[in-house]
């Protein structure tokens, strides 16, 4: 099957910015015009091998009452699939994905500035997690070089290069305009998850061919990477919680929140057969 032609991937491009995402049917319609308008998507992939000692890092909020996090399932994904009830950058409600990213401050970012019932000072704990299997993960990002600007778009846009010029030279432009739509969708910072519905038919056809998406962090302005892992990876103990940090922070306005150095806990005692994290 040939590839799409840059025509037809502009055309479906056109017609899903007219969708209206207020309606229940419109995730459907997104993912139609994707999957059969565009029907051979070039996903675009890197290897993360687990050899290279690769650590990954989850954060979550405490909420008013909570001073630690005692289970593994705690600092993992959402395991209650009733309570996922809106679209996010990578599921539909009741998908679970396991959201992560590749440092501390990204992390840390990602879940402070996002919460709705913001207070200061806040306790925040980070699950540092190892890769235990190599993966294969699908790339979103700038396909333009004279555009990139963060660190992100440039480490990453350079191995995106690489993959077009090696695989897809006679299909360049149709590839690049495609990557494009990837990324300015990817990078939208809504207060309205419907916004979502198109990120998250992008992801459910990349997830057809690789185990994790890696796209910029939004909160952290393109400056760190995030992941999304299907959940499979955590139930099979190919990502595994090794230690858990927890910090505070104090929350300065809605864009700035600065860690409190007085405060700090960890702990490496992790029990997977009792689905427990203890704490002395």
């Amino acid at each position: 099957m040939g590839f799409t032609d840059l025509n037809t991937i502009k055309n479906c491009i056109r017609d899903i910015r007219q969708i209206d995402r207020n309606t229940e049917e419109s995730y459907n319609e997104i993912y139609n015009v994707l999957k059969n308008g565009i029907q051979r998507f070039p996903i675009l992939t890197t290897t993360l091998e687990a050899k290279n000692d690769i650590f990954l890092y989850r954060s979550r909020v405490h909420k008013k009452d909570e001073k630690e996090f005692i289970t593994i399932d705690d600092l993992s994904y959402l395991h209650d699939k009733n309570k996922i009830t809106e679209y996010s950058r990578c599921n539909i409600p009741g998908q679970q994905i396991f959201y992560c990213s590749l440092d501390r401050p990204t992390s840390y970012t990602e879940s402070l500035i996002i919460r709705k019932d913001k207070k200061s000072p806040e306790l925040c704990s980070l699950g540092v997690w190892k890769l235990e299997k190599d993966i294969n993960v699908g790339i979103i990002a700038h396909p333009y070089k004279d555009k990139r600007y963060t660190a992100y778009d440039i480490e990453i846009g350079e191995k995106l290069d690489g993959v077009i010029l090696r695989d897809c030279k006679e299909i360049e432009k149709e590839v690049r305009e495609l990557q494009y739509f990837f990324t300015i969708w990817f990078r939208f910072l809504v207060a309205d998850h419907v916004h979502y519905k198109v990120t998250a038919a992008i992801s459910k056809i990349l997830f057809e061919g690789v185990d994790a998406i890696i796209y910029p962090s939004v909160p952290f302005m393109g400056q760190g990477n995030n992941l999304a892992f299907k959940k499979e990876f955590i139930d099979n103990k190919s990502l595994v919680l090794q230690k858990v940090f927890i910090e505070k922070f104090n929350r300065i306005n809605d864009l700035r929140i600065v860690q409190d150095n007085t405060f700090s806990k960890e702990t490496d005692k992790i029990f997977y057969d009792k689905n427990e994290v203890k704490w002395d």
